[in-house]
């Protein structure tokens, strides 16, 4: 049910990175935002959320898109692409920035 008409240069163009496999949150992020009427969703990117709950939370968070998209019935609809495998590091430390 469309409530109002957007036209199409009106609607916010956005890429959504997520770690969806994560938490609650992202998963209703992903399903309101391709919903919406005000946004034209171009990409959906999967994001790590470190190695503390999966070795692989990558893959796990690009699955989990997929998943969402198939439980919609939105297969096919928005480009879902790897990110980063990992955080990045400094040069001069081997830390993630997000621990400094």
């Amino acid at each position: 049910m469309k409530l109002f008409n957007i036209p199409p240069e009106k609607k916010s163009r956005v890429i959504l990175d997520t770690d969806a496999k994560n938490e609650a949150d992202d998963q209703f992020a992903i399903m309101q935002a391709l919903l919406s009427e005000s946004m034209d969703i171009r990409a959906l990117i999967a994001a790590h959320f470190g190695t503390e709950k999966s070795s692989s939370s990558m893959q796990d968070s690009y699955d989990e898109i997929h998943k969402i998209l198939h439980l919609m019935n939105r297969e096919g609809s928005v480009r879902v692409l790897h990110g980063a495998e990992k955080a990045m590091t400094f040069p001069y430390r081997n830390e993630p920035r997000s621990k400094l």
